[in-house]
């Protein structure tokens, strides 16, 4: 049984149905406390969308100026992906030897942790195994309740604030606001970028009564140049700034692209642009920071959502890409949404095949959707 079947066998919870919070610090004390004993700088990033690259970039811009270790969550292709040291998976069989020192405290998961805070106990032990100076923490989901908000953030870095999640974190903005800021904590440097003047006002309000030590704006559009990437590159930059003192070394943005966050793969005569996006903020936003006419088709992918959520999201690629949009589907990655799921659109879903591209005519194309579809694509590189 590999690892992450064992966790999850022990996870009898689901991710989102997060523990009593004070049984949760309860829970994890005695690890924290040793933890608090090697003083690492914490890291916290927070947000919407943008969250998991800003936590990459802050990786690489750490370098080897300090030991790091880095959480991310979901994982894509491996369980491994969620540990990093020094910017590099931690092997599961050091892992495994965290997963014995859970179990022969908390045997058979006694305490009711999900799959999620599990992971979470591992890597707060690998902390204790691998002592880094510095500690960055992408949260899962909102921040009140993540197992993240266990750890005062020395920075707090809050990439977006939109809609996603509604059924845990609320509907309304300042509902969804305060689960985030929840992650401060007095003395606390906040890096944040939001879109309107409104939650900004928000943001500034909630920072003095927490008593937050620095608060730096950084403005989503970034003048004449309104990509995404540019953001998250910004506030991991300034991040390095608080953390150090001073400016980073440049590095050139493009050199930190990763697989879907914007890689162009040749598939045969094909140039394939692939991003991942999940919620329809996400997808505006993408939409918005591209070339939208140098595409010839976009190929369309959608998680497990809501159906009023999915017919959005298609209906705003439609209304901008109108006849280029191609809208797929895959029967063997089970967070994809499936052809059958799919039928209420009124179009005909296609089953993707990176194989139909390499033979086909060159184009290029736009690839979009599910983070989940980077399983799917890995998978067939790989066969």
């Amino acid at each position: 049984m590999n690892l992450q079947t064992q966790v999850e066998k022990l996870g009898g919870r689901e991710v989102f149905e997060p523990i009593d919070f004070s049984k949760l610090r309860q829970i994890f004390s005695p690890i924290l406390l040793e933890i608090n004993k090697i003083s690492p700088k914490v890291i916290t990033v927070a947000g919407t969308n943008g969250k998991g690259q800003t936590a990459q970039f802050i990786t690489n811009l750490i370098g080897s100026k300090s030991k790091s270790m880095t959480w991310t969550s979901p994982h894509l292709i491996a369980y491994e992906e969620r540990f990093k040291l020094n910017g590099e998976m931690i092997s599961s069989a050091s892992l495994k030897k965290s997963l014995e020192a859970f179990n022969s405290l908390f045997s058979d998961n006694c305490v009711g942790l999900s799959f999620y805070e599990i992971s979470f106990w591992l890597f707060c032990h690998q902390i204790l195994i691998n002592r880094p100076e510095v500690i960055v923490l992408e949260v899962g989901l909102g921040g009140r309740l993540d197992a993240v908000n266990l750890f005062n953030a020395d920075i707090l870095c809050l990439t977006s604030i939109s809609r996603d999640h509604t059924e845990f974190l609320g509907n309304k903005f300042r509902q969804i606001l305060k689960e985030k800021l929840a992650l401060l904590r007095e003395n606390t440097s906040l890096i944040y970028s939001v879109r309107t003047h409104y939650l900004k006002k928000l943001v500034e309000n909630y920072c003095y009564v927490a008593g937050a030590k620095d608060v730096n704006f950084v403005d989503p559009c970034l003048g004449s140049n309104r990509h995404f990437q540019h953001r998250n590159w910004t506030i991991a930059k300034k991040c390095i700034e608080y953390l150090y003192g001073g400016k980073p070394e440049l590095i050139d943005l493009t050199s930190q692209q990763s697989f879907g966050r914007g890689a162009i793969l040749k598939i045969g005569r094909s140039n394939v642009t692939y991003y991942n996006s999940h919620n329809i903020d996400g997808h505006r936003e993408l939409i918005n920071s591209i070339n939208q006419s140098s595409y010839d088709k976009v190929m369309l992918f959608f998680p497990k959502r809501e159906k009023s959520e999915i017919r959005g999201i298609y209906n705003l690629y439609s209304e901008v890409f109108k006849e280029k949009v191609i809208v797929c589907y895959s029967e063997t990655v089970f967070k994809i949404a499936k052809k059958e799921e799919l039928t209420f659109l009124g179009v005909e879903a296609c089953d993707f095949s990176l194989r139909k591209i390499k033979e086909g005519a060159p184009m290029n194309i736009f690839l979009v959707g599910s983070n989940y579809i980077s399983t799917l694509i890995r998978s067939e590189l790989v066969g």
